[in-house]
């Protein structure tokens, strides 16, 4: 059977309030196919942390559901977050590299590995206590950079200005919540990308990577 569109693994209400919804999927879709993705149901809804901090998004595998909060100011990007999540699931990402069996994304883990932001997190985790540990903790969970490094493979191939990209920018930037930088300055994100384009061009049915060096609109 032929790979369906990453679109098609995701329901949602159709109206004004999920258009960006809409957009981003659209934006996967253009870049690469879906080779077979969990299907998910996507909602709007606030939602918060334990200690009631107002959180982006949020995913669970067990009910296959991922939540974005409507007053978030990255909700495209932090729904390519948990699109990626939806990813490592499909996959099995993660049991996988610790079984030993993904090779073709031995270049990912040593680009990131040896990446200025992950080494800067490790650096002030030696130091850190706390809710500053805590967070630099999630930064370095290998699901969470998995997500974050999709999110912005996807992302950085938008034009400048675009709501994506604009959302893409921001992270490079410190959170005022959590104190620090979430995603990678461009140059040091070119070797993840070349790693996550050379393995997205060995799976089978995510393989149409035609896109690898151009730039769309993305809304």
């Amino acid at each position: 059977m032929s790979p369906r569109w990453v679109s098609e693994a995701f329901s949602y209400t159709n109206d004004e309030h999920h258009a960006f919804v809409r957009e981003a999927l659209e934006t996967i879709d253009g870049f690469h196919e879906d080779g077979v993705l969990d299907r998910y149901d996507i909602r709007l809804e606030a939602i918060y942390s334990a200690g009631g901090r107002e959180l982006e998004g949020l995913i669970d595998p067990d009910t296959r559901i991922i939540t974005i909060n409507p007053n978030g100011a990255s909700k495209r990007f932090t729904l390519l977050h948990e699109i990626g999540h939806v990813l490592d699931f499909s996959l099995g990402i993660w049991t996988s590299i610790f079984a030993g069996d993904r090779p073709e994304l031995d270049e990912w883990v040593d680009a990131v590995q040896e990446s200025k932001l992950i080494r800067e997190y490790q650096k002030q985790a030696a130091d850190a206590d706390g809710a500053a540990l805590h967070t630099l903790k999630l930064l370095l969970e290998p699901p969470e950079v998995w997500a974050r490094s999709y999110a912005q493979y996807i992302a950085s191939r938008c034009l400048d200005g675009s709501p994506l990209r604009s959302e893409l920018d921001a992270g490079f930037s410190i959170d005022p919540k959590t104190h620090f930088a979430e995603q990678w300055e461009p140059v040091d994100f070119q070797s993840i990308d070349v790693a996550l384009h050379s393995a997205f061009s060995y799976w089978r049915g995510y393989d149409d990577c035609t896109f690898a060096k151009a730039t769309f609109p993305c809304r």
